[in-house]
């Protein structure tokens, strides 16, 4: 598992990799948008998401291992990264999906006190959400919004040790659960240009706790496209059968979204 960690923290960093995340939670928005629109509006944004993360990753069969990656290990350990985010908007009601996709591997050493020198994992991790929002309140410069949704997680890593008494040892992970999300969305203008957003979601379901915060500045090149960039952290905590994927993976994001 502490591979699958790896794996996954690197999947992550993938998604990390994802980390530009332009308008994450679709949370990117052009100047105007405080105003609420009684026409429906669409955005599509792909992103990137540059995070390191750390946690703890196990499987029964070799153990739980702590497991830290860097940013520097992302471009050498994902082998293919997707992600994209969008939203349906109409009035004070909003629809939501964020979809990352991340294929990786990797090599991590393990501490002393561990029969074994090294862990590898490879695989990939998929997770996706789907919500729902609704403006509790706005005003000319500001709207706040209550969000809520489905976050859909699958894991397919496999985990090996290497060096010591336990080389050889292995293990597949291949879960899939679904948590239940909900918390605030807030938007901030400056000014015609730039503006803010932010938002903060927790809740659990197959996994112990999930959560995901993030600050975003965006700016409006035109009418329809807008690039924004911020900071970004997410941890979902997955402990069942004697697996265990406890992971934190945080960085900066960018991307750029199209309204339609």
């Amino acid at each position: 598992m502490p591979a699958t960690k790896n794996n996954i923290l690197n999947a992550f960093n993938n998604w990390v990799l994802g980390g530009f995340i332009l308008t994450f939670s679709c949370g990117v928005s052009y100047a105007k948008e405080p105003q609420l629109q009684e026409e429906w509006s669409f955005r599509i944004a792909p992103y990137i998401w540059a995070a390191s993360v750390h946690g703890d990753l196990g499987h029964r069969y070799i153990g739980t291992h702590y497991v830290k990656s860097r940013f520097s290990d992302i471009v050498s350990n994902v082998d293919l990264s997707a992600m994209v985010m969008g939203e349906a908007r109409k009035g004070s009601y909003s629809f939501l999906f964020d979809f990352m996709y991340i294929d990786s591997s990797l090599q991590y050493r393990l501490p002393p006190q561990v029969p074994a020198n090294e862990i590898d994992a490879s695989g990939r991790v998929i997770t996706g959400f789907a919500g729902m929002g609704y403006t509790i309140w706005s005003n000319q410069f500001t709207r706040l919004d209550l969000v809520g949704g489905v976050r859909a997680w699958h894991t397919d890593v496999d985990l090996s040790l290497s060096g010591g008494p336990f080389t050889g040892r292995s293990a597949g992970i291949n879960k899939s659960w679904l948590d239940v999300t909900a918390g605030l969305r807030g938007y901030y203008k400056i000014n015609d240009q730039f503006s803010m957003t932010a938002w903060g979601l927790a809740g659990k379901g197959g996994a112990k706790s999930d959560w995901d915060v993030a600050l975003l500045l965006n700016w409006s090149m035109t009418k329809d496209f807008t690039i924004a960039a911020g900071y970004r952290a997410t941890g979902v905590d997955y402990r069942r059968k004697g697996v265990v994927y406890d992971v934190t993976q945080k960085g900066p994001m960018i991307g750029i979204s199209y309204r339609f």
